[in-house]
C-alpha cells in the first residue's frame, strides 16, 4: 500500500484571541528551550526516518523564531518544515496547508502527533508503521505504554492510558484529508477503528512542567514506578488533584447544597408536620386542601418553569454584568406579570361561576394569590448566578416562622382555610424580602419592559413552556383525577406519597439547576455523558432504598390508615429516577448547546402516552394513574436518550 506519514506538532497556534500568550517573546523562549530537551531530541533520534515532521506556529510568531527553522532542519536528519497558519487556527484551515505535503497517488494518508513539549520513544514510527490497518474506513492506533515525567521534581512513572494523545490515524486518500488534530483524542474510538497496541517498553513521553497546567496527575492514567520517593509523592498529587477538583466545583457543590436545601427543608417541613396537620384536619379535610393547592400550583408552574431553562442560561452567560443581568431579571418579570394578568382573569370567573367548585372555592382562591409573588422569587436567577445560599436562607426561614402560627391557628377540622392563608402568606414574604435583596444588595436596576420585548420574552420560552405544561399535564392531571374520581381519602394517600417524593426530587433536580451554570460558563459540555451515566446510577440507588425502607416512613409519618401510601410511593419513585436521566440530559446537553427546539419532544411523547391510558382510569384503582405516570416518564426518556446519541 502507498501512504505518505506526517508528524504532526501545534507549537503556537492560537484558537482565540484569548491565547495572546502563545506569541509571548518569554513564552516562546520557554517553549524552544523545552523542545529543544524533550521533543526534537526523540523526533531526530527516530529509528526510521520515512516521515515528513510538520510544525505548526502561528502566522504571527516573532521573527527571531521564524529564522530558526533552518537551523533545524540541517540537524534533524528528516524531513522537517515549519507551517504558518494565518488567522486562528482550526480545523478547516488546517488541511490546505498540510496537502502540498502528501506525496501525489497514495491511497492513504497517515498522520501521527506529538506535542512541543513531549517526547517520543526512538522505535515510535517503526513500530506504528508495524502495525498500520489498511481499509475503506478511517482507523486509529495507539500504544498504550507511556512515561509521565515531572521535570521540576525529576519523577518519572511508567503510566497505561489507551486514548492518550500520541494517536495515529490512517484514512483512504480519497475520502476527504482530515488529519489526526481534527479529532478529540479521548473520543476518537467513536470517529473510526480504534487499536490499543500493547509494548514492552514506553513508547511516548508526557513532560509535565511549571508551563503546561492541563497535564499534571491524570486521574485516566495507570501509574506504576518503583521508586519510593516517587510513590510518595504520587500519593501527595493524587490529593493535591482531588483538592483542586473540590475548588474547581466549589460554587458547584455551594449551589446544588443552597439550592437543594431550600426546597428540600420545605419540603422536609411539610412532612414533618404532616402527622400533626393530618390528625387535626382529619384525612378528608387534608384531602380537600391537598387538591386545591394541586390545582393552584398547576397554573403556577405553566407560569413560572418555562423561564428557568432559556433565561438560566441568558443569565448565567451574563454572570457579573449588573446590566445584564439587570434585563435578564426584568424581562422573566414583566413577562410573569403579564401572564398573571390574564390568568386570573380566566380563573377567578371559572372557580366562581362553576357549583362544582364550591367545596373547595375558598382555599383554592386563597392559595391562587400566592402567584403574586412568583415574578419576584425567582430561584432560576439565584442558580444561574450561583448564590442560591441567598434564597435558601429567605425561603427556610420564612418556613420555619409559619411553624408557630400552624400550631397556634389550626386545631379544628374546619381550619383548612386559614392553612391556606399561612401557606400564601408566608409566599408573599419570601418574595418581599427576595425582592428587596435583588434591588439592595444585587443593585439590579428593575423595570417594566415594553410589551413588544414582554412578548418576545414569552415566545422565546415556548419550546420550554410546552415541555412544563406537557410535564403537569401528565403528573398534576393525575393528581386532579385522584381527587375527582376516586375521593379525597385516596387524594391524602397520594398527597402524602408526593411530599417523599418531593423532598427526593429537590435533592436530586438541584443537581442538574447547579451543574448547567458550570457546564456552560466553563465549556464542559463534552463531559456531559459521564455525569448522565452517574445521574442514572442514582436514581437506581434512591429507588432502591425506598423499596427498603420507604413502608415504615409512612407507618411512622401517617399510621396504619395512610399504609395504602406505599404502592404510590413505588410508582412515583420509579418514575422519578426516569425523569432524572431525561432531566440531564436536558439540564447538561441539549441546554448548553441551545437546543431548546428539542426539549419538549420527550414530554409530547410522555403526554402522548398517558393520555392514551386515561380513559381506562375508572376500571382500576387510583394507583393505575400512577403506573400510567411512570410508562409516560419511560417514554420520555427513550426520546431523550435518541436526542443524546445526536449531540
Amino acid at each position: 500500500m502507498s501512504y505518505t506519514h506526517l508528524l504532526l506538532t501545534r507549537f503556537n497556534v492560537r484558537g482565540s484571541e484569548a491565547d495572546a500568550l502563545a506569541l509571548d517573546e518569554a513564552w516562546l523562549e520557554r517553549r524552544f528551550e523545552l523542545f529543544d530537551k524533550y521533543c526534537f531530541p526523540s523526533i531526530a533520534s527516530q529509528s526510521c526516518k520515512d516521515f515528513k515532521w510538520i510544525i505548526l506556529f502561528d502566522g504571527k510568531t516573532p521573527e527571531q523564531f521564524r529564522e530558526l527553522e533552518k537551523g533545524y532542519q540541517d540537524r534533524a536528519g528528516l524531513e522537517l518544515h515549519f507551517e504558518y497558519l494565518d488567522g486562528y487556527y482550526d480545523y478547516t484551515n488546517l488541511a490546505p496547508v498540510l496537502t502540498k505535503y502528501i506525496n501525489e497517488g497514495v491511497e492513504y494518508i497517515v498522520t501521527s502527533r506529538v506535542d512541543s513539549d513531549d517526547a517520543l520513544a526512538s522505535d515510535y514510527i517503526a513500530e506504528v508503521r508495524k502495525h498500520l490497518p489498511f481499509t475503506s474506513e478511517k482507523n486509529f492506533i495507539s500504544f498504550k505504554r507511556g512515561a509521565q515525567y515531572f521535570s521540576e521534581r525529576d519523577l518519572n512513572y511508567d503510566v497505561e492510558y489507551g486514548k492518550n494523545h500520541f494517536t495515529t490515524l490512517i484514512e483512504p486518500a480519497t475520502d476527504g484529508f482530515k488529519s489526526v488534530l481534527c479529532f478529540d483524542h479521548t473520543k476518537a474510538d467513536s470517529a473510526g477503528g480504534f487499536t490499543i497496541i500493547e509494548s514492552d517498553h514506553p513508547m511516548w513521553t508526557e513532560v509535565v512542567h511549571g508551563d503546561n497546567i492541563i497535564n499534571n496527575y491524570t486521574p485516566a492514567y495507570r501509574y506504576s514506578t518503583s521508586d519510593k520517593r516517587a510513590r510518595r509523592e504520587l500519593r501527595r498529587l493524587r490529593l493535591k488533584y482531588m483538592e483542586e477538583w473540590v475548588k474547581s466545583y466549589r460554587l458547584v457543590i455551594s449551589n446544588y447544597l443552597f439550592g437543594t436545601s431550600a426546597n428540600a427543608i420545605n419540603a422536609l417541613i411539610s412532612l414533618l408536620i404532616f402527622p400533626y396537620v393530618i390528625r387535626v384536619l382529619g384525612i378528608e379535610n387534608y384531602g380537600l386542601y391537598a387538591f386545591a393547592l394541586i390545582i393552584a400550583n398547576t397554573i403556577i408552574q405553566i407560569e413560572s418553569v418555562p423561564f428557568n431553562l432559556p433565561f438560566g442560561r441568558e443569565a448565567a452567560a451574563t454572570s457579573g454584568q449588573r446590566e445584564g443581568k439587570s434585563s435578564v431579571f426584568s424581562k422573566v418579570m414583566s413577562a410573569k406579570l403579564l401572564l398573571i394578568a390574564v390568568t386570573s382573569a380566566l380563573f377567578f370567573p371559572i372557580i366562581l361561576l362553576l357549583p362544582q367548585t364550591e367545596p373547595y372555592r375558598v382555599p383554592l382562591i386563597i392559595l391562587f394569590i400566592s402567584i403574586l409573588g412568583n415574578p419576584f422569587m425567582p430561584n432560576w436567577y439565584y442558580q444561574a448566578i450561583q448564590k442560591t445560599k441567598v434564597i435558601a436562607n429567605i425561603q427556610v426561614s420564612i418556613r420555619l416562622l409559619s411553624i408557630p402560627f400552624i400550631f397556634i391557628f389550626i386545631t379544628a377540622p374546619e381550619h383548612v382555610v386559614r392553612y391556606a392563608i399561612i401557606y400564601t402568606a408566608s409566599t408573599l414574604l419570601c418574595a418581599l424580602i427576595s425582592f428587596i435583596y435583588l434591588k439592595k444588595a444585587e443593585k439590579l436596576d428593575i423595570f417594566l419592559t415594553p410589551m413588544r420585548t414582554t412578548w418576545e420574552s414569552i415566545k422565546k420560552c415556548l419550546p420550554t413552556f410546552l415541555d412544563s405544561v406537557s410535564e403537569l399535564l401528565t403528573k398534576h392531571i393525575a393528581g386532579i383525577l385522584i381527587g375527582s374520581v376516586f375521593g379525597m381519602v385516596e387524594m391524602a394517600f397520594y398527597d402524602l406519597a408526593n411530599k417523599i417524593i418531593s423532598i427526593l426530587n429537590y435533592g436530586i433536580s438541584g443537581i442538574n439547576a447547579a451543574l448547567m451554570p458550570h457546564v456552560i460558563s466553563k465549556g464542559k459540555t463534552d463531559s456531559a455523558r459521564k455525569m448522565i451515566a452517574g445521574e442514572a446510577l442514582l436514581g437506581l440507588i434512591i429507588f432502591i432504598g425506598i423499596l427498603l425502607v420507604g413502608q415504615p416512613f409512612i407507618l411512622l409519618l401517617g399510621g396504619e390508615g395512610m399504609e395504602p401510601a406505599f404502592l404510590p410511593l413505588i410508582l412515583l419513585t420509579a418514575a422519578l429516577a426516569v425523569d432524572f436521566v431525561s432531566d440531564s440530559i436536558v439540564y447538561l446537553s441539549l441546554v448548553p448547546k441551545g437546543r431548546f427546539k428539542e426539549i419538549p419532544y420527550g414530554r409530547y411523547t410522555s403526554l402522548g402516552v398517558f393520555l392514551l391510558m386515561i380513559p381506562f382510569t375508572g376500571c382500576f384503582t387510583f394507583t393505575y394513574l400512577l403506573f400510567a405516570i411512570l410508562l409516560a416518564s419511560l417514554a420520555r426518556v427513550v426520546v431523550c436518550t435518541k436526542q443524546l446519541v445526536k449531540v
